[in-house]
């Protein structure tokens, strides 16, 4: 099922709200679900997405049930939005190990509507419910504010499981990949097998970010000039007159598992608060863009900085040895014995106890 897209109004994608509210009219037939399976099983495990806590919320009078909450969105943002205490000590910890922070670099303001605020905080009562927290990240990027996330749910009675990334972190080949024709995916992939090593900038803002047509030509236009081989994945709505069919659509591995650095463009919900860890605690990136809430045109110029900046100085070359690194050890902690392995056969052991 497909959905019209909608033009560009403001940076968080409120046209969605609709489809979030319909969503949680899913509690009666889930609950039905439920009660259907909880007989055939000593233990019933429910794991569901923190914004649809609502829709499971029945599973309390089920006597063998136990629901846990995956919060899909980094942990640095989770413990930010959910917890003033941890929020004051994450900007103790950050200002005191990694670099000091502006007063509203760490704020939720603007980030996303008032509507969509309250559908958050109705979720996150109902998240109250369950016996813990999965998050999709690993302790080898967010070990910090996971132990203070730990130290909080522990008060509570509370678990907390890294057991992220969830995308796939070992690609040996693009082999899987279909090139029965030669559609503009394999094109693609034909055309970097034959660049270098880490020398193509792949540009995504996601599904949920549009832009208007004066700033994809801003985009289009310092891209070309920074001389820097790209790859610029762009939503249909977004495409207008400047944008070919050799421009392709297709998913690919997060940047952060793979060893690449990211140029951090943040324009709502948790993105504001990711640049912050990405830059400056990770640095494993650099901003693009200084946080603004409302929509405002980027110039050309800056984008052509920032990507010289990555791809050619030598805070760019540090930036990218960092990042390679992280990427080496979140692959390695997947592994057998790795961090992430062990702490997802924790969670299947407790779950199974």
């Amino acid at each position: 099922m497909t959905y019209p897209s909608h033009p560009p109004t403001h940076n968080f994608p409120s046209h969605l709200q609709p489809l979030c509210q319909a969503a949680t009219h899913l509690r009666r037939p889930v609950t039905s679900l439920l009660r259907k399976i909880s007989p055939t099983t000593h233990r019933l495990i429910i794991i569901h997405d923190s914004l649809m806590s609502s829709v499971v919320q029945d599973f309390v009078s089920l006597p063998n049930a136990e629901s846990y909450t995956f919060h899909s969105v980094s942990a640095f943002s989770i413990a930010l939005y959910t917890s003033e205490i941890i929020g004051q000590q994450i900007r103790k910890l950050v200002e005191r190990t990694y670099s000091v922070m502006k007063d509203d670099e760490l704020s939720f303001e603007g980030c996303f509507t008032s509507e969509f605020k309250k559908f958050i905080v109705t979720q996150h009562e109902y998240a109250k419910l369950s016996s813990g927290r999965i998050y999709n990240t690993c302790r080898v990027i967010e070990q910090p504010i996971l132990e203070l996330l730990e130290a909080e749910a522990r008060n509570g009675g509370k678990l907390v499981w890294a057991l992220g990334p969830f995308n796939p972190v070992n690609i040996q080949s693009v082999s899987k990949f279909s090139r029965k024709d030669s559609g503009p995916v394999n094109r693609c992939l034909e055309w970097l097998d034959k660049q270098a090593s880490n020398s193509v900038i792949l540009v995504s803002f996601g599904t949920t970010t549009s832009f208007t047509e004066e700033q994809i030509i801003e985009i289009a236009i310092e891209l070309e000039k920074s001389d820097q081989k790209f790859v610029w994945v762009v939503r249909e709505a977004d495409r207008g007159d400047i944008v070919n069919d050799d421009i392709v659509h297709a998913d690919l591995p997060e940047g952060m598992s793979m060893g690449v650095p990211i140029a951090a463009w943040p324009m709502h919900y948790d993105q504001p608060n990711n640049a912050v860890l990405v830059t400056k605690i990770l640095k494993v990136g650099i901003l693009v863009k200084d946080w603004c809430p409302g929509r405002h045109v980027v110039a050309a110029a800056a984008v052509e900085t920032s990507v010289r900046r990555l791809m050619g100085s030598k805070e760019g070359e540090e930036i990218r040895k960092r990042a390679a690194e992280m990427g080496r050890r979140i692959r390695k902690s997947v592994e057998d014995g790795g961090v992430t392995q062990m702490e997802l056969e924790s969670f299947i052991a407790h779950a199974r106890r």
